[in-house]
C-alpha cells in the first residue's frame, strides 16, 4: 500500500511544465561524459523493452509519446511528466516510474524516452 502511495506521489503534477522537463532532460543527457551516455542509453533500452512488454496488449494504441523522468543520484524516480494520452502511454510510464533508471546520476538528473513504432 505504501509504495502505491510513493508511486501516486512520484506521478502527482511537478513544479516543471513538460517543456521545462523535456528541455532539462536534452540538456542533462547532452552533459553527460561519452562513457556515460553509453550507460545511459543501455540502462534506458533495458528498462523501456521491460514496459514495453509488460505493457503491450493485443492491438495497443501505438502513437507516440514520450516520458521524461527526474531522477535521484540512485536512478529511482523523483517525478514524472507524460506528453500522450492513451493506455499504452499511461502504463510504459507507470512502469518505467516504478523501474527507474539503475545506474549512479548526477543529483535531479533529467532523462526522456521518446517513443514511437514507425513502419508497425
Amino acid at each position: 500500500m505504501l509504495a502505491g502511495f510513493i508511486l501516486m506521489a512520484q506521478m502527482a503534477t511537478p513544479s516543471l511544465t513538460y517543456r521545462q522537463a523535456k528541455a532539462q532532460a536534452d540538456a542533462d543527457e547532452n552533459s553527460l561524459p561519452a562513457v556515460v551516455h553509453v550507460h545511459l542509453l543501455e540502462s534506458q533500452d533495458k528498462v523501456l523493452k521491460a514496459a514495453v512488454a509488460e505493457c503491450a496488449r493485443p492491438h495497443p494504441n501505438l502513437s507516440p509519446f514520450t516520458v521524461v523522468l527526474s531522477l535521484h543520484a540512485d536512478g529511482s524516480v523523483a517525478a514524472s511528466w507524460l506528453q500522450g494520452r492513451t493506455p499504452f502511454a499511461r502504463c510504459v510510464r507507470t512502469q518505467l516510474v516504478a523501474s527507474g533508471v539503475p545506474g549512479h546520476w548526477p543529483a535531479a538528473f533529467h532523462t526522456s524516452f521518446e517513443v514511437s513504432f514507425h513502419g508497425q
